[in-house]
């Protein structure tokens, strides 16, 4: 899926999660590649703003890009299962 816009990826990552609920953690270090390039490997527990507030755990990583300016340009944001695999270990939270 891709997002264009800082405030329309702020407003459907908070539609979609209910922040109380969920976390995002760093896994190691985070790594900076060539001139432009910032990774990092995380770990996310997910609680989705939908009813029975389901729960999720999963990992990925993320690689954000610099432009000149040294101003994120581009995000990219890669999960270590697919939707349908992390939807399939979600359970009720309440």
């Amino acid at each position: 899926m891709s997002v264009k816009g800082l405030q329309k990826f702020v407003r459907g990552t908070k539609a979609l999660f209910v922040a109380e609920r969920s976390e995002l953690e760093l896994l190691g270090d985070v790594y900076i590649v060539g001139d432009d390039k910032i990774v990092a490997k995380w770990r996310e527990v997910a609680c989705f703003n939908i009813p029975l507030r389901p729960k999720t755990y999963f990992t990925g990583n993320i690689t954000l890009t610099l432009g000149k300016d040294n101003l994120i340009v581009n995000y990219l944001e890669q999960w270590d299962l697919t939707i349908p695999e992390i939807l399939a270990t979600a359970r009720p939270s309440f």
